[in-house]
């Protein structure tokens, strides 16, 4: 004779709830393990310093990590006031030293932004006409440049011949019509042997093309 308690053992379909159930928790235990972590974390840290036209600042970062600048502002209408730098530093992970110069080299720093800069040049408005055309802050706590357009630019190169011609290929064969006059600075994408992929960019508009390396060179410090 068979005998049945006061109980009964799960069923298939109890313990295939239960199961499922405690995949649903572990689940949620899981997410909020993962939310906690990145909100501990903070906010992601910014990847560094970016290629490009900064309102009135050209910027070009190399592979490595060194970078250049050339500063440029013009006020005024008939009788401008103009201001114009270089700066140099080694590293674009920011905050970096950096060195700004006309004649003298100075120190300095730049610190990196989301699509953006913050650059602090305590000598700057020393530097000739820049007193009548940077805001003191720029000394102190830095003026922040916003990122126009990010460019492919390796390297700066200044213009010495009295005119750069632009040629349509590496070759250097083919001549354009477009050219830039001494003192001029291009943004560098390419260095193939003896010339250069640059772009132009002046004024809101950029002229692209191939010119070559001997009539160009790299803005150092002194």
């Amino acid at each position: 004779m068979t005998t049945t308690s006061g109980s009964s053992a799960p069923t298939r379909n109890s313990r295939s709830n239960w199961s499922g159930l405690l995949r649903l928790l572990s689940a949620g235990l899981l997410a909020l393990t993962a939310c906690a972590q990145a909100e501990s974390a903070g906010p992601a840290p910014h990847a560094g310093l970016q290629a490009g036209v900064y309102e009135n600042l050209l910027l070009a970062v190399s592979p490595d990590g060194r970078f250049w600048g050339y500063y440029h502002e013009e006020q005024g209408e008939g009788v401008t006031k103009s201001c114009s730098f270089f700066l140099t530093g080694e590293h674009a992970l920011a905050p970096s030293a950096i060195k700004t110069w006309v004649k003298q080299a100075s120190p300095g720093e730049v610190h990196a932004g989301e699509n953006a800069l913050t650059l602090i040049a305590p000598a700057a408005t020393d530097y000739p006409g820049c007193g009548l055309v940077l805001p003191p802050q720029i000394a102190g706590e830095g003026l922040e440049y916003s990122l126009l357009k990010a460019r492919p630019w390796i390297e700066l190169r200044t213009a010495q011949a009295d005119k750069v011609w632009f040629f349509s290929d590496a070759e250097l064969q083919k001549k354009r019509k477009a050219y830039v006059v001494k003192g001029d600075v291009l943004g560098v994408v390419t260095v193939n042997g003896g010339a250069l992929q640059v772009e132009y960019a002046h004024e809101g508009k950029t002229t692209a093309g191939w010119i070559s390396a001997g009539d160009v060179i790299l803005p150092t410090p002194p």
